[in-house]
């Protein structure tokens, strides 16, 4: 190795003296050379250009695109959370804090099921676990408690799956209160089985004089043997 080493060592001393000397004759690049190398790199340089202007454009757009989307999920007139596939709240609208009684700085990281009647975590987890992997909107129905007025609230929860938006396994659930439109059906049911209470006989006939409805007093009068 040391003998190598002088080898290299001498050679250089020799290659220097000659180049002192000027016996040595250095190939000068040719001006076509310089010329294609400086064309090259100037057409280089412009496709970086152009390549970061596009960079620049697509990063403007999808930041406009990201606000654009911002101000519809907050400022939506309708509860909107983002869930991960175990349930757990990402993201809450303005909405949403109002359904739930919290603000967006407790609600995000914690389920969405802490906020669900006991009766409705088996109908809503079966419902999340489906929506994930289903390309259509998918219902149920839970019934919510508010952390603030403790009152329950009857609530449509509507789902789709964000995997062919962001290719995340999440989910963004609307929470449509339903309570008065629920309250509203119990009452007319209620109101609908009144004929059937009535002791007197109740008969329905529409214009032709024919009969469409008649309550369980009216059928065993006219049919002693009619079930009741």
């Amino acid at each position: 190795m040391a003998n190598r080493k002088r080898e290299d060592d001498s050679l250089r001393s020799a290659a220097e003296k000659l180049i002192g000397t000027g016996k040595a004759k250095l190939a000068a690049p040719e001006a076509t050379d310089i010329e294609r190398i400086l064309h090259e790199l100037t057409v280089h340089q412009i496709e970086l250009e152009a390549q970061n202007e596009n960079l620049r454009q697509v990063q403007i757009q999808a930041e406009e695109a990201r606000q654009h989307y911002s101000l519809l999920f907050h400022d939506a007139p309708v509860a909107y959370v983002v869930l991960d596939d175990r349930g757990i709240i990402k993201e809450v609208n303005r909405q949403g804090e109002k359904l739930i009684g919290l603000p967006a700085s407790l609600l995000v990281g914690g389920p969405l099921s802490l906020y669900l009647s006991p009766d409705s975590l088996t109908t809503f987890l079966g419902h999340l676990a489906s929506s994930l992997s289903a390309k259509e909107k998918k219902r149920c129905e839970v019934v919510l408690v508010n952390r603030s007025t403790h009152a329950s609230a009857n609530v449509l929860v509507e789902t789709v799956s964000l995997a062919s938006i962001s290719g995340s396994n999440r989910a963004r659930s609307a929470l449509i209160d339903v309570t008065e439109r629920t309250r509203m059906g119990q009452e007319i049911a209620h109101l609908a089985s009144f004929p059937e209470l009535n002791p007197n006989p109740v008969i329905e006939v529409d214009l032709e004089g024919k009969i469409r409805y008649l309550n369980s007093a009216a059928r065993r009068q006219f049919n002693p043997r009619a079930p009741i």
